[in-house]
């Protein structure tokens, strides 16, 4: 349903995980699957800011 539904927004690598962040509804919902494994481990919604912020490292600006 979250891949259906919602909208990808980035990704993330923590330790041995990959994440995925998603908007759905008026929520952000990571997704935390294994390097190297096709199998979700689990789904998790976000509501710390600090989270988010991991985000933001990999974005770059060309102004």
């Amino acid at each position: 349903m979250i891949k259906k539904k919602a909208k990808y927004l980035a990704n993330r690598k923590h330790g041995g995980f990959l994440i995925n962040l998603y908007a759905y509804s008026s929520y952000y919902v990571e997704v935390w699957k294994p390097v190297g494994i096709n199998l979700i481990q689990w789904i998790e919604v976000v509501n710390r800011d600090e989270i988010l912020d991991s985000y933001l490292q990999d974005f770059k600006l060309d102004i």
